[in-house]
């Protein structure tokens, strides 16, 4: 796979693009953007550059094909990449994914909630079950607890 192929590629199977919203992050038009994937049109140090610093790409990916598609130095590189595609959706597909996140984010807060209060009651059920153990064999008092009469 050529650089060519290589843009083409990030643009519309990584970063799901169209060649406008690929266009206005590197400041090119959408037809310098067609010429390059086809090959038509020479890729610049310059785009090269613009490529990588906006999407953090590796340039030893986009030049010639070794390694991974994105930079491992950052953590954030999915944070990233998922920020930069909830930025070319529609005012109206945002909404849909915000409501989307929003729902999924309260699930996981009842489903932490609930694994808390599961959590807290096995203990003290543990806990009853070795108290009743101690009271059963009268060795109560050693943890400062009185035998029921």
């Amino acid at each position: 796979m050529d650089i060519n192929s290589r843009i083409l590629y990030l643009r519309s199977e990584v970063l799901n693009l169209t060649m406008e919203a690929f266009g206005q992050k590197i400041e090119m038009t959408r037809g310098a953007i067609s010429s390059m994937e086809k090959g038509r049109r020479i890729v610049s140090e310059r785009t090269i550059k613009i490529i990588c610093s906006e999407f953090d790409v590796s340039e030893l990916w986009l030049r010639d094909g070794i390694g991974e598609v994105f930079n491992n130095s950052d953590s954030d590189n999915g944070v990233k990449y998922l920020a930069q595609l909830y930025d070319s959706l529609s005012g109206k597909d945002k909404l849909l994914v915000d409501t989307l996140v929003d729902s999924l984010l309260e699930k996981y807060d009842k489903s932490r909630t609930h694994n808390k209060v599961n959590y807290f009651e096995s203990e003290t059920d543990k806990f009853q079950k070795a108290l009743d153990t101690q009271r059963e064999l009268g060795t109560t008092e050693n943890i400062g607890l009185k035998k029921d009469a």
